[in-house]
């Protein structure tokens, strides 16, 4: 098996390109002296379904949705490690009752460019969050979530 390292300056360059691909920007290389920034920046969403998590992101949604929220403009924190974590606080009502299963982040297009598994405080999923039960209406909010670009 073959073995990638990446320095912790390239792991928080991907970082970063991840989080302007979730506000519908792309990040070109380019040639010569710098990169260049395309696309219009739009706030990614986050969405909160009950049951388990689709098989990818190129599955459909299932379950029921409880959140949809738009995350804060500035929403991951600058990377470090290779590592960004959620930035400010995020926090919304909820549209319906029932157990947090999964989340997935979609561009403005709705296309999920991310899901992964919720746990309450404390827990080991990709996202922690306040509750494991919410009602419709209810304050729903983020504890913890972040990305790691792997191959250290």
């Amino acid at each position: 098996m073959a073995t990638v390292q990446l320095s912790a300056a390239a792991r928080n360059n991907i970082a970063e390109a991840y989080e302007l691909s979730l506000s519908g920007q792309t990040l070109s290389a380019g040639a010569g002296a710098g990169a260049a920034v395309t696309g219009v920046a739009a706030p990614p969403r986050l969405l909160v379904y009950t049951g388990a998590l689709p098989a990818n992101c190129a599955a459909t949604a299932t379950g029921t949705k409880l959140v949809d929220m738009t995350v804060p403009a500035d929403f991951m924190a600058p990377a470090s490690g290779g590592s960004k974590a959620l930035a400010g606080s995020w926090a919304v009502a909820a549209v319906a009752a029932g157990a947090p299963g999964y989340y997935r982040m979609v561009d403005a297009a709705g296309v999920c460019h991310e899901q992964g598994d919720i746990s309450a405080a404390g827990g080991s999923g990709a996202m922690t969050v306040d509750s494991m039960s919410v009602g419709a209406g209810q304050t729903f909010a983020v504890l913890t979530k972040s990305i790691t670009i792997p191959h250290a």
